[in-house]
């Protein structure tokens, strides 16, 4: 009888416990909810949508353009997508994969897009992944660097990093620079021959 009451305690003690634990973890849980979250990724084209409305371009909805095969037309951002391949901003032959994380390369590659430095961005890319060229890292993060205004020191590292919040503010706050004036000159140098490449200004 003893044994059995001293077990009926401590099971009643262990219950009284149990509301003061869940109050606690639901307390934890909430802070989580609306804390921000350093590391939220952005989408592709949520930050394309982003783009258009911080470089104040007009969106084109009835614009008889192709989509990119993987792009739905009922999708949320169609026509900002349908927009762009207008612009000439995307391509679709290529994949867009609007509903991924953006990384930090990945953004500034689209930011470049966007302002109608598309071919240079791509060029870069070509010209910086050759063999001859070889060690200077993510060509886009390079020249995004070489750029005047130059983009933010928090986008030119870690160029595989989710997008996140503030790395988005930050983004948009260089193209505005980027819509009033922006130069980039890169020399590619290689066995006494020179490859200058130079933009002045934006545009799509």
């Amino acid at each position: 009888m003893i044994f059995a009451a001293t077990e009926k305690k401590r099971t009643n003690k262990a219950l009284g416990r149990f509301p003061l634990f869940f109050s606690l973890f639901s307390l934890l849980l909430a802070l989580f909810l609306l804390l921000p979250n350093p590391s939220y990724a952005i989408t592709k084209a949520a930050l394309l949508s982003k783009l258009f409305g911080c470089l104040e371009l007009d969106v084109v909805p009835q614009a008889t353009v192709l989509l990119p095969s993987d792009v739905k037309q009922d999708h949320s951002f169609s026509n900002i997508i349908r927009s762009a391949v207008k612009y000439g901003m995307i391509s679709p032959n290529e994949a867009f994969s609007p509903d991924a994380a953006v990384t930090k390369s990945e953004a500034l590659y689209l930011a470049l897009c966007s302002m109608g430095w598309r071919f240079e961005a791509g060029l870069s890319q070509k010209i910086g992944g050759l063999q001859e060229f070889a060690g200077s890292g993510d060509p886009i993060l390079f020249m995004a660097a070489e750029m005047v205004p130059q983009a933010p020191a928090v986008l030119l590292s870690g160029g595989n990093d989710a997008l996140s919040d503030e790395n988005v503010k930050a983004l948009l706050a260089w193209v505005s620079l980027c819509r009033r004036s922006v130069v980039w000159n890169r020399v590619f140098s290689y066995e006494g021959t020179d490859l200058i490449l130079y933009r002045q200004g934006g545009g799509t």
